[in-house]
């Protein structure tokens, strides 16, 4: 019989389970400190997992608990019993395994001896970690955690129903914080034609989700659609994407990865097919974005969007008559605001280019920069 099994037994038979609830507040158990950061590859240091009860749960028998983290950046150098049990002066069993596989350790502790409990309040273990990495982030997540009660008359031990737990997160290094932008950053466009803009993530560690909102003046632009970009399809995964327009002006898109799996890197978050309806400037700007929950740093938030006109005479085509009346307003003089077709206050060669590009193109899907 193996070490593991033994255990087992010897669990069993200390503690008679029962179905019987424990009622009152949530008991908590959490990680201490909440936030560490370790200065690069190599540093140790200890992590706590404490407990703290209620007026109702004052005093608690065992428990059980799973402490995930990320293998890649932390090395789990040692695990031991906390003072709450140990401190009681009575045996105690204590167990724990690790997994390096499955990203996790499992502990396990318990008093030995007919009615014994100790106050639910201190601390269950302490993990020793060592960084593996120059930079990189690690959560630490407390799962399937049990807690175990004395019963009325201490005859039986009884699980807590309402557990609730806090996690934890250790950075090594610089912390990489994500970014989010939109691009391009200009966009010259005619009336009526529809472009296509883009939200790019950079510096992504572990993302399973982002959302953020657009926000656009209806008056000069419609939002036509929103589609999932490449990134969160990290290995050909599944993306559930959500839109809501609660606002004329607000476009709200959630976007999730249906995979156990996280996306790491940079890439192409979404597209956006906009359509220009009416002559003029506006601006399509990126808000309140955030990726796996937490706030993003956004380094370019807006594109500024040009509604133009190139068709300078109105006669319903482009073509060297436009090009001609263009270059007539090359100059310093006050410029013909038709033929200031980037409505920049200036009737130059950018201009020309526009028209060029319309006349030579006809019909262009996409306009995603300035000439």
């Amino acid at each position: 019989m193996n070490y593991k099994s033994i255990f087992f037994v010897l669990i069993f038979s200390l503690i008679m389970f029962s179905t019987k609830d424990v009622l009152g507040d949530e008991i908590k158990s959490f990680v201490e400190p909440s936030s560490l950061t370790l200065d690069g590859r190599g540093v140790e240091s200890t992590i706590d997992v404490k407990i703290k009860g209620t007026e109702e749960t004052k005093s608690i028998k065992t428990f059980e608990v799973f402490l995930a983290y990320d293998p890649k950046v932390l090395q789990v150098v040692e695990v031991k019993e906390g003072a709450l049990f140990s401190r009681s002066g009575h045996p105690t069993f204590w167990y724990f395994y690790k997994e390096e596989l499955n990203e996790h350790i499992h502990v396990v502790d318990a008093i030995l001896g007919y009615g014994l409990d100790v106050k639910a309040d201190g601390i269950l273990f302490s993990v020793k970690v060592k960084s593996l990495v120059d930079n990189g982030i690690s959560s630490l997540i407390l799962s399937q955690v049990k807690i175990g009660v004395l019963n009325e008359d201490k005859s039986k031990v009884v699980y807590v129903p309402s557990v609730s737990t806090e996690n934890g997160k250790i950075t090594v290094g610089k912390a990489v914080v994500p970014s989010l932008e939109i691009t391009p950053l200009i966009i010259h466009v005619p009336k009526d034609s529809t472009f296509e803009t883009k939200i790019e993530i950079e510096n992504a560690d572990d993302v399973s989700e982002v959302q953020f909102s657009l926000a656009f003046d209806p008056e000069y632009l419609t939002i036509m659609e929103i589609t999932e970009g490449d990134f969160l399809k990290q290995g050909d995964a599944n993306v559930d994407i959500s839109v809501t327009n609660e606002q004329k002006s607000l476009i709200t898109c959630n976007l999730k990865r249906l995979s156990n799996e996280s996306a790491n890197g940079k890439g192409n978050i979404a597209q956006i097919s906009v359509k220009c309806i009416k002559l003029g400037k506006s601006v399509l700007e990126l808000k309140d974005a955030s990726v796996s929950g937490e706030k993003p740093l956004i380094e370019k938030s807006g594109s500024k969007v040009v509604c133009i006109k190139i068709d300078i005479n109105g006669d319903g085509i482009v073509d060297i008559l436009d090009f001609v009346l263009i270059g007539n307003e090359f100059g310093p003089k006050k410029p013909n605001p038709d033929a200031d077709v980037n409505k920049d206050g200036i009737v130059d060669i950018s201009d020309l280019v526009l028209a060029c590009r319309q006349a030579f193109w006809r019909k262009i899907p996409n306009y995603t920069n300035s000439p």
